[in-house]
């Protein structure tokens, strides 16, 4: 039997190098990198988006570039070449990484928080427009993160707050979603606090 083929956007994170690592053996992984066509990629059963695009800091301090960046790299970009994907593919699963920060609002998370939720209210959307013919959907958003992107963006330490999530949790969430016989639409999944 062949292996399925997953097309992993954003394999360079934390959360993206993890999942390749652990999936690797089991799956063929393509991975998409920022830049990279994917119209050309053959037939593809799952794709995994674990890019993203982490801006914090006050809105009044944002400019419209770094604003438009992350409007794009974390939701634009998902609805776009998910669309693509239904009508081109034959794609069994779309699994997007999106973070607690759709669920919770944070101060200086303004832009970011409101990309995800809104990418988790696409997704849960889609489930229900796809779900009937054999497609599933799941989102997995998890809480802090201990990945390097992060706390050099942040600016703060929130390990002050909770024991960050190591990358290889998010990972192992993911295959347990595409072992899964039944749709797992949400996996939250928070650190534990200090």
């Amino acid at each position: 039997m062949s292996k399925k083929t997953i097309l992993l956007v954003g394999p360079d994170g934390g959360i993206g190098k993890e999942i390749d690592r652990l999936l690797k053996k089991e799956y063929k992984i393509l991975e998409i990198r920022r830049g990279t066509p994917v119209e050309d990629m053959g037939l593809v059963d799952i794709v995994i988006f674990a890019n993203g695009n982490v801006e914090l800091g006050p809105l009044l301090i944002l400019g419209k570039s770094r604003i438009d960046q992350m409007l794009y790299d974390n939701f634009i970009y998902q609805i776009q070449k998910t669309k693509m994907f239904i009508h081109t593919k034959k794609i069994k699963h779309f699994i997007y990484i999106i973070s607690n920060s759709a669920y919770e609002a944070f101060p200086n998370n303004t832009v970011y928080g409101a990309t995800k939720a809104g990418l988790l209210h696409f997704a849960r959307a889609l489930w229900k427009e796809v779900g009937k013919d054999g497609i599933k959907v799941t989102t997995i958003s998890p809480g802090t993160v201990d990945t390097d992107s992060f706390w050099k963006k942040a600016g703060q330490d929130n390990r002050q707050y909770c024991y960050p999530l190591d990358p290889k949790e998010i990972a192992r969430c993911v295959k347990f979603a595409l072992e899964c016989d039944g749709n797992i639409l949400e996996l939250v999944i928070l650190p534990r606090p200090k």
